[in-house]
């Protein structure tokens, strides 16, 4: 009896708690293994969501600007015929210098390695080039707005008073508490509502021709004065504003009064990779700052070519590449006998067709210009946030070297750091879509 009391309360030996607590020991170590393998897995598809999230929704919005290229607009300034000038007469002839956004508006107007100087040097590393692109139309609005009255030219402007009670100007401004301005002056003038910039503005006359003209250069060149609501033009140097029938040879031109005229905004929108966001997002982040780091961008070109960092908008962080192919109408200039070609995305020839308007065509143009493109291809690759990665993988299609789609960017400051087996490559995400410009599509002078 007294034995078998003695063994129940007998407890575990040293060899047993040896064993017992080396099997744990091995059992922890394999969950925090586990654990963290997870958690490493974890953020490296968060990372990777977050590049191919940043990709869709700039492509989204890049995709939408492509449709409305030469919405409301003209697909090339200098040669449509269907802008009101004197017979014979240049368009640069009637656009005071200054005004170089006007001076080449057309609906595409590409860069071809536009963005390169804003990569460096990554995008020399990674041998990138990436592209610019401004796209020319209506991007604020919907609508055309009637003109009730032009009034004579005062100074260096002229006022356009709109028709307050027309449906387009009820759909802008109305409100149940009467009537707001601020619609108006941000459909023709984006940005701040106090601020000068020049935009620019289309005005169609009777005969379905069109003049473009830069905004007044004071805060409150569009507004509304007792109700009425009223837009006020630059005059060229002249002291000319619209051009009446009379100065046009009566083709087209305003006659009268210019009532029932029409007038709609216009604008440059630019898309670019850049290498620093607006000063303002800069400040708040300056410790963290990352040199490696560039953003796709989507700015206001104004009539003068210049942009502002109040119309700058960071579409999406960790931009890698941007570039542009095209298809155009190579025929002769009439739609029966039209011909297409499709460009590579680093064919130079596609800047040979979306050239700047305002200058000499590039000795490689054809015998047309942007308003005969008929789609726009576009590439766009992101990055993830972190370098997890060793060593390159670019993907080269036999044949077609300038085709290459990456799966890995070196985010390291020189090339020989990229050549180590540091972790400083970052996975690439890469989207390709094309959209059609369908309001050009039966432009071909």
């Amino acid at each position: 009896m007294r034995s078998i009391k003695r063994r129940s309360q007998r407890g575990f030996t040293l060899t047993e708690l040896m064993a017992s607590l080396t099997a744990g020991v091995i059992i922890a170590g394999a969950v925090v293994g586990i654990s963290r393998a997870a958690s490493e897995t974890f953020h490296e598809e968060t990372r990777t969501l977050t590049a191919q999230s940043g990709s869709r929704q700039a492509m989204e919005q890049l995709s939408l600007d492509l449709m409305r290229a030469g919405y409301m607009s003209t697909g090339n300034i200098q040669t449509d015929p269907y802008v009101a000038k004197p017979p014979g007469e240049l368009m640069n002839n009637l656009i005071p210098n200054q005004y170089v956004g006007l001076r080449r508006l057309s609906s595409v107007l590409l860069i071809v390695g536009g963005s390169k100087a804003a990569t460096e040097p990554q995008s020399t590393f990674a041998g990138l080039s990436p592209d610019t692109i401004e796209l020319g139309g209506n991007f604020t609005t919907t609508d055309q707005y009637p003109v009730r009255e032009i009034q004579p030219t005062a100074g260096t402007c002229q006022r356009i008073v709109l028709q307050a009670d027309s449906p387009a100007m009820w759909r802008l401004v109305a409100t149940t508490a009467g009537i707001d301005q601020t619609p108006l002056i941000n459909a023709f003038k984006p940005g701040p509502v106090t601020s000068s910039r020049q935009f620019i503005v289309r005005i169609q006359d009777g005969s379905g021709r069109y003049q473009y003209a830069p905004t007044c250069p004071q805060a409150d060149a569009v507004g509304i004065n007792g109700g009425v609501p009223y837009v006020m033009i630059a005059v060229n140097s002249t002291g000319v504003g619209v051009l009446t029938a009379e100065q046009t040879r009566t083709t087209g031109g305003a006659s009268g009064y210019g009532a029932g005229m029409l007038i709609n905004p216009v604008q440059i929108v630019r898309w670019s990779i850049s290498n620093a966001p607006p000063a303002s997002a800069v400040a708040a982040m300056t410790p963290k700052v990352d040199p490696s780091k560039f953003y796709l961008v989507r700015e206001l070109v104004d009539a003068l070519g210049q942009t502002d960092v109040t119309t700058t908008q960071v579409v999406s962080e960790y931009a890698v590449d941007l570039k542009f192919g095209l298809t155009v109408e190579t025929g002769p200039v009439d739609a029966v006998n039209t011909a297409h070609r499709i460009f590579a995305f680093d064919d130079p020839l596609n800047g040979s067709y979306a050239y700047d308007v305002s200058a000499p065509p590039p000795a490689t143009a054809p015998p047309s210009g942007p308003q005969r493109i008929r789609s726009v291809r576009v590439r766009f690759a992101t990055r993830a946030q972190v370098a997890d990665r060793t060593g390159a993988i670019p993907i080269t299609p036999p044949g077609a070297a300038t085709q290459r789609f990456m799966y890995r960017y070196c985010t390291a400051s020189t090339v020989a750091k990229c050549g180590d087996l540091s972790l400083s490559y970052a996975r690439v995400r890469t989207l390709t879509n094309e959209v059609s410009l369908s309001n050009q599509g039966r432009w071909f002078y």
